[in-house]
């Protein structure tokens, strides 16, 4: 499942609706860009990384992977990358 395409993106009920759906991970995407320098991962916030994994660990679902999904066509700097990523170490 990936939270993007259930209109959920990096919200603790896409989660909740995985588990109604029987599935066991979720493939999570990193945040919007839009014209920002930089991708908006609310995940970098701490009350909202704690209370997605929580909601994750409380609903045994797994969060597959981070994703940028749609963003195959654009630049990227290393810094750009390296800031992105940077949720990984949670």
């Amino acid at each position: 499942m990936i939270d993007l395409l259930m209109l959920k993106r990096q919200k603790p009920g896409a989660i909740t609706l995985a588990t109604d759906l029987n599935a066991d991970g979720v493939e999570v995407d990193i945040g919007g860009l839009d014209n920002r320098p930089r991708f908006e991962n609310q995940l970098l916030n701490d009350t909202v990384r704690n209370q997605f994994f929580q909601t994750a660990n409380e609903r045994k679902v797994e969060i597959i992977f981070l994703t940028m999904t749609g963003y195959m066509h654009s630049p990227f700097t290393a810094e750009f990358i390296f800031y992105s990523v940077t949720i990984i170490r949670y």
